[in-house]
C-alpha cells in the first residue's frame, strides 16, 4: 500500500510549520482516512472513512461532496446525513477496512481503522485515550500503525 499523509494538525494553532493541516492519510490514492481539510476532496477518493465528528477529522457539509462518493463513520451526523455507519469491517475495492473502537471523549464516538489489501495490515487511529482489551485481539500482526501523539 503506498500512503500518503495530507495532514497531521490537530485541532490547535498553528506551531510548527510541518503540521498546517488538519488529519488526513491517503490510501492508493482510493480510500481518504479522515478528511480535516476539504481540499482533500481534489484527490478524488474513491471512499472516505472517518474516525470521529470533530471538525479537525471531517471538515464536511453534505454540500460538499459527491453523493456518489462514500463516506464511512461511527455515528451519524446532521451536517453530513448520508453518511454510513460503520461497525463492522467493509469491503471497498481491494480493501477491508475493519472499524475498531477506540475511547477519545465522553461525548463522541470514536474508531481507528485497519486497512487490509491482500496481506498487507495498517492501523490508523486519530485522537485516542485507549482500546478496549477486548478490541486488542484486531491488532495483531499488524505492519504499520499510524496514530496521534499529542500527549507523547
Amino acid at each position: 500500500m503506498r500512503l500518503g499523509i495530507l495532514g497531521t494538525r490537530g485541532k490547535t494553532k498553528v506551531s510548527v510549520r510541518r503540521h498546517l493541516k488538519h488529519s488526513g492519510i491517503l490510501i492508493d490514492e482510493r480510500v481518504l482516512l479522515d478528511i480535516g481539510e476539504k481540499e482533500y476532496l481534489d484527490y478524488r477518493p474513491k471512499w472516505i472513512f472517518i474516525t470521529h465528528l470533530h471538525s479537525d477529522h471531517m471538515a464536511l457539509n453534505a454540500g460538499d461532496i459527491p453523493q456518489s462518493l462514500p463516506v464511512y463513520a461511527p455515528e451519524a451526523s446532521r451536517l453530513l446525513p448520508s453518511i454510513h455507519i460503520v461497525s463492522k469491517p467493509v469491503a471497498v475495492g481491494s480493501f477491508t477496512i475493519t472499524p475498531v473502537p477506540t475511547v477519545h471523549s465522553q461525548r463522541v464516538k470514536s474508531v481507528g481503522y485497519i486497512v487490509q489489501k491482500g496481506a498487507e495490515r495498517i492501523f490508523y487511529s486519530s485522537d485516542m485515550i485507549s482500546i478496549e482489551r477486548k478490541y486488542h485481539r484486531l491488532l495483531r500482526n499488524l505492519d504499520l500503525v499510524i496514530t496521534e501523539g499529542s500527549f507523547m
